[in-house]
């Protein structure tokens, strides 16, 4: 167990999410589905908002895999000032740069690995100054067959270097396990987890839970593409990956749909922030902050019994949690009674049994009024970044 606590105050210390700056540079390899992200179209506008820049160049070969691109694909879309991948490798300084696997002839489990581990090496020895930059992996969504959506994204998939590359959670994990394994050079390798916040739009949408969305289907133009409403999810999952919460930011939305209700637009927001936060392989994972808030505070306990007790509940305030990695305190994949000890031990406190949440609400309460001196300040997350290529 204290291993595990070990483990947890370490991915806290170093899961902050990346802090904005007057101007960050981004370099994205991918296909039209990268350009359905809207950078650096219409997600610069979302950044510049907040009184900051985003400086992208791209390498956008349609309807082309990461092989493809690597092996030497020309572009559909005009570079930015970079230029082709080739060109922007030795040439520039990145703050971060992202890869976007696709499902093509020839396109594997092991070539998606070997193609992204050669570049972000390539990254930093043709250009030292890049040993900083972190690396992200874009994983994006499943086209429309006729197989259900939910069942191509949850489809099991065999970890080995012949499969296939395929939009789906299990491909991604795989992807993302096997190139922590066989990084040849450290390089901070993460991801974006847009098909993953798909996924918790259609569970909610399916049941009437994100204003008039009925289906994750409406938010696709074509079989492949996204309209106005599914670029907005998009944004905020970006944006959350790279910068931090989304929740309120104010800025002029560039989209136009008639799913773009105010109850969408906030439910989108949370389920991006959500998904993003509680993702083990987007670096922003703090262990037991059960409000969002990359904190470790009062407001984390109360929260943490209500999700035991009535998890659904605590879902329908927090969509997209994944508790099963936000509050597995004894690592068996698994959130469960068995993990209070574990958030209870990393909270430095006695978090009450979930008999009754109320009464567990006021227990906590009584307490945290009683240890006030023990100073819960001590857990808040400071303003350092685990990623060395940023300073605040």
């Amino acid at each position: 167990m204290k291993d595990i606590i070990r483990l947890a105050s370490f991915a806290f210390l170093f899961s902050l999410p990346l802090p904005l700056f007057a101007s960050t540079s981004s370099y994205h390899v991918g296909n039209s589905l990268t350009v359905d992200a809207s950078v650096p179209y219409r997600f610069a506008g979302m950044v510049a908002a907040q009184g900051r820049s985003l400086s992208a160049s791209w390498h956008i070969s349609c309807n082309q895999s990461l092989l493809s691109i690597y092996n030497g694909a020309g572009t559909c879309v005009p570079t930015g000032p970079a230029g082709t991948w080739m060109n922007a490798l030795p040439n520039y300084e990145w703050d971060f740069v992202t890869y976007q696997p696709y499902t093509q002839s020839g396109s594997t489990l092991g070539t998606d690995e070997s193609v992204i581990n050669s570049m972000a090496n390539d990254w930093v020895e043709l250009n030292p100054n890049n040993a900083d930059t972190v690396h992200y992996v874009y994983a994006t969504w499943p086209s429309l067959t006729a197989t259900p959506w939910s069942d191509r994204w949850t489809q099991s998939i065999t970890n080995d270097p012949d499969t296939p590359t395929s939009q789906a959670a299990e491909f991604y994990e795989h992807l993302m396990n096997n190139l922590h394994d066989s990084q040849s050079v450290a390089v901070p390798m993460r991801m974006i987890p847009a098909g993953h916040a798909m996924y918790v739009f259609d569970q909610l949408a399916t049941s009437g839970g994100v204003g008039d969305a009925t289906s994750v289907e409406q938010l696709y133009r074509d079989d492949v593409h996204l309209n106005d409403a599914g670029k907005f999810l998009l944004d905020q999952v970006w944006y959350a990956t790279l910068f931090g919460d989304p929740r309120g930011l104010s800025y002029t939305s560039p989209y136009s749909h008639d799913l773009l209700t105010p109850e969408f637009l906030a439910t989108s927001e949370k389920i991006a922030w959500n998904v993003v936060r509680s993702n083990r392989h987007t670096g922003l994972l703090v262990p037991g902050d059960m409000d969002g808030d990359q904190n470790i505070t009062a407001s984390d306990p109360p929260l943490f019994n209500q999700a035991l007790v009535d998890r659904e509940g605590y879902l329908a305030d927090y969509p997209g949690v994944d508790l099963d990695v936000l509050a597995d305190f004894d690592g068996n994949g698994h959130f469960d009674e068995d993990d209070l000890e574990g958030f209870n031990e990393m909270f430095s406190g006695t978090v009450p049994e979930p008999t009754s949440f109320s009464a567990a609400v006021l227990t906590l309460l009584g307490m945290l009024l009683s240890r006030t001196d023990r100073g819960f300040s001590r857990f808040k997350a400071r303003a350092t970044n685990g990623s060395p290529g940023f300073s605040g």
